[in-house]
């Protein structure tokens, strides 16, 4: 469908505002670099294909898209979320080394998490969707069930983050 001018530019506006937040995101899913990258423009483009009908759930769409997206990835075969775990770059200086440390410390510890938990404590903690939304972007699971899946996956990063981390003699 050919959009007009407004609609191209809420449109632009849209993604302006959500690309790099989404792509933080995927990273945190566990997808490389480039994996991110493709699920990222898969998912603006499939926003830009329906954005007539997707006007006041665009955010909750646009992460349903790429929830699936990756999930058809890691069930096609590409990888295991193992495998698609990438490591950051490496440190120069200090303030960048502590970031870096940081980051993979956090990426072990999301991979320590199940699917699930790992899901709800982005969803909720990273891009902050409330319980509700959340909800529908996990496939429609109950508020009740993302609740649960938050608070156990943030009680495991908790404990991995308090613990001993990767590399020093943790299990």
């Amino acid at each position: 469908m050919l959009m007009n001018e407004q609609d191209e530019r809420e449109f632009n506006a849209f993604v302006d505002a959500n690309q790099k937040k989404l792509f933080g995101f995927l990273r945190r899913m566990g997808l490389s670099i480039q994996d991110a990258e493709e699920v990222l423009n898969d998912s603006f483009l499939a926003i830009w294909k329906y954005w007539h009908r997707v006007r006041d759930g665009r955010s909750l769409y646009l992460y349903a898209v790429a929830r699936n997206e990756v999930y058809e990835r890691w069930n096609a075969g590409r990888g295991r979320l193992e495998d698609l775990m990438s490591e950051p770059p490496a440190a120069t200086t200090g303030d960048f080394t502590q970031q870096v440390i940081d980051r993979k410390a956090v990426r072990w510890a999301l991979s320590d998490l199940t699917e699930r938990e790992r899901e709800a404590v982005l969803l909720r903690y990273y891009a902050g969707f409330d319980v509700t939304e959340t909800a529908m972007i996990m496939d429609g699971i109950s508020p009740g069930a993302v609740k649960r899946y938050a608070s156990d996956g943030r009680r495991k990063l908790n404990r991995a983050l308090s613990d001993t981390g990767p590399g020093e003699g943790g299990s």
